[in-house]
């Protein structure tokens, strides 16, 4: 009878990476248990895309999956009702300030200041002296003394899609809540006697908030640009209330957010346009993390957001950040 012979040639296919696999594991169990086996390395390779490769020219690709509009219009339609609300509160009048001052020792406004602030909204409150070099070079804003410094937590599980649109509506939900607080603090000043203005979203910005917020003791500056806040990571909003009233201020706070910052790469390693550096950058005279922004705004812009290093970043990360 006549014999058929197949060659089957196995040479850099799924299968013989397969077999490299099960003996770089078998390499490694080795390492671990016998400190005299001599194995200080193993490399590890997975088939999966080559295989994916293989099965998609035999079968055809995967038909796509029919889109489910659903979601995206119940954020859309979220996000429509959030801005309906924001100018319903901004279109109501701010209260004149009263004619007659209150007066109260600098310890006791701020705590009167920071009660009214988790009242109306807030989730922390921060005083700081305002220093003009924080306003934008095309900007200015009245000279007031004190810079009341609010922070609004967002959800988490809602900001992990970014830069989805549940994530995007997410922002603007805490945008609208740190507004109404400045809003709020700001018509409680004003009844005292002492002038006060807010300043939030969607206002356009007049000072940049994150320096204010870390010389109110809100957090420290991290790798990704934002500050990192010690409950909340950087998965917060701002806004704040600039005033004459006498408040006592609150010192820094450095709980050791930059040092780690200096050995992670979480947020440098996602960020889609590679805008951040490794190391601390010469900032007008100060050494200190900063954003490319030139590489940045492109992507930000594009897909209307990111908050993509921010929320994964590890101290952003609920019950992760106070244990590290």
């Amino acid at each position: 009878q006549p014999v058929e012979v197949y060659l089957l040639v196995t040479e850099d296919t799924v299968e013989e990476r397969l077999v490299a696999t099960f003996a770089a594991k078998k390499d490694w169990a080795v390492a671990a248990l016998d400190v005299d086996a001599g194995v200080s390395e193993g490399e590890l390779r997975s088939g999966m895309e080559e295989l994916k490769r293989r099965l998609e020219q035999l079968l055809g690709k995967k038909p796509a999956a029919p889109i489910d509009t659903s979601q995206q219009q119940a954020v859309e339609s979220e996000a429509r009702q959030i801005a309906a609300r924001r100018d319903k509160i901004i279109a109501k009048p701010l209260v004149e300030t009263a004619k007659t001052q209150v007066h109260n020792t600098s310890e006791g406004w701020h705590k009167e200041v920071e009660r009214t602030g988790l009242e109306a909204g807030a989730d922390q409150i921060g005083i700081a002296l305002f220093d003009q070099k924080w306003v934008y070079d095309t900007k200015k804003v009245p000279r007031f003394k004190y810079a009341i410094m609010i922070v609004v937590e967002q959800q988490y599980e809602r900001m992990s899609h970014p830069p989805e649109q549940i994530a995007g509506a997410e922002a603007l939900t805490q945008y609208c809540r740190a507004l109404v607080a400045a809003r709020g603090i700001t018509n409680w000043i004003r009844k005292k006697g002492w002038d006060a203005v807010p300043f939030a979203s969607p206002e356009p910005a007049t000072f940049t908030m994150i320096p204010p917020a870390i010389a109110a003791g809100l957090g420290e500056l991290g790798k990704h640009g934002s500050m990192i806040n010690r409950n909340f990571g950087a998965s917060f909003r701002l806004s704040a209330v600039l005033t004459d009233l006498p408040m006592a201020l609150d010192k820094p706070d450095v709980f050791g957010a930059d040092d780690f910052c200096q050995s992670c790469r979480v947020c440098e390693n996602v960020c889609p346009p590679q805008a951040l550096a490794p190391e601390k950058q010469l900032v007008r005279g100060v050494v200190r993390w900063s954003v490319d922004f030139d590489k940045c705004q492109p992507f930000f812009n594009e897909h209307l957001g990111c908050s993509i290093c921010t929320t994964l970043c590890p101290w952003s990360q609920p019950g992760v950040g106070q244990k590290l």
